[in-house]
């Protein structure tokens, strides 16, 4: 990304939006990559709800009650993620009635 680039999602907001001013170029490449690797390895309430093959509801308590592992996103705390691996570590701990996870 070039560093004048800056997010559609900032056009006429009057928010210059990312930028990588003062990063060397190694580190605006090591930025980039891990974001495009972010999804594969934090999922969604959604994606971790069918990944444990539980409704979206249960998972959402579960995070609510703190029983499960999760990310919280930064803002007004209601927003979070799930690590596959540790979701999958935290299942197997408990066997979840003995489902097979992948």
């Amino acid at each position: 990304m070039p560093l004048d680039v800056r997010n559609k999602f900032y056009a006429g907001t009057g928010h210059p939006g990312p930028t990588y001013a003062g990063r060397t170029k190694k580190a605006q490449k090591d930025h980039a990559c891990s974001r495009e690797g972010m999804s594969e390895h934090f999922l969604t309430p959604q994606q971790a709800a069918d990944l444990l093959q539980v409704h979206i509801d249960t998972l959402r308590k579960w995070a609510r009650k703190g029983l499960i592992p999760k990310i919280v996103l930064p803002g007004a705390g209601r927003d979070y993620r799930f690590s596959r691996e540790r979701l999958l570590q935290w299942a197997e701990e408990r066997t979840l009635g003995g489902a097979a996870l992948k």
